[in-house]
């Protein structure tokens, strides 16, 4: 049998097999100040139709659309065709998470981070960090009050970057799937001591 053949079987069985999955939200209000980066060791800048081609190809067509139909904001950091790290901000409209099967409303003066991506080469080094930095400080500078974020249960880089850049959880989906649809989930409010 194939390795294609085999591929997607294994992706149909995956879809009948029900799926216990749990997001965490977090959230950081945003004070008065910019943040200043602490790391000048790699460059970052806006994604636009230009860089979008130092990017593999397999981003191209969707980065495309985002530009082009969203006000969504792209920021990258890139060393070569394989080495990159990127981040994506929503400030307008709604934001489809599509791991709980919910659809949130952005609110006015409200930001969600989603869709960061750090090849291997990046990761441990401070690029997600520094790309939430420099979101912050974009928010911080067009008057934005708020900016959240979600992530995995199990991503715990990701969750470590926004704890660093001072998001705290504020809400724990867990979402049970099945056949490739959220069929029920609970959410838990976190309170947060000082």
């Amino acid at each position: 049998m194939s390795k294609i053949l085999l591929y997607k079987a294994y992706r149909y069985l995956i879809k009948k097999i029900p799926r216990l999955n749990t997001e965490y939200f977090y959230e950081l209000d945003i004070g008065r100040k910019g943040i200043k980066s602490k790391n000048d060791y790699f460059e970052t800048s806006q994604l636009t139709l230009n860089n979008l081609k130092l990017l593999p190809h397999v981003f191209h067509q969707m980065f495309k659309e985002r530009l082009s139909n969203t006000s969504d904001i792209g920021y990258l950091i890139i060393q070569d065709d394989n080495q990159y790290a990127f981040l994506w901000v929503a400030t307008e409209n709604i934001i489809n998470i599509k791991e709980i099967g919910k659809t949130v409303r952005i609110q006015d003066k409200e930001a969600w981070i989603y869709h960061v991506y750090t090849s291997e080469y990046f990761r441990n080094k401070g690029a997600s960090s520094l790309l939430v930095e420099k979101v912050v400080a974009f928010l911080s500078e067009n008057n934005y009050k708020k900016v959240k974020c979600y992530t995995d249960k199990y991503n715990h880089g990701m969750q470590n970057v926004l704890t660093r850049n001072g998001f705290k959880l504020y809400k724990k989906y867990s979402v049970l799937s099945l056949f490739g649809k959220c069929i029920s989930y609970r959410s838990k409010t976190i309170i947060n001591q000082p």
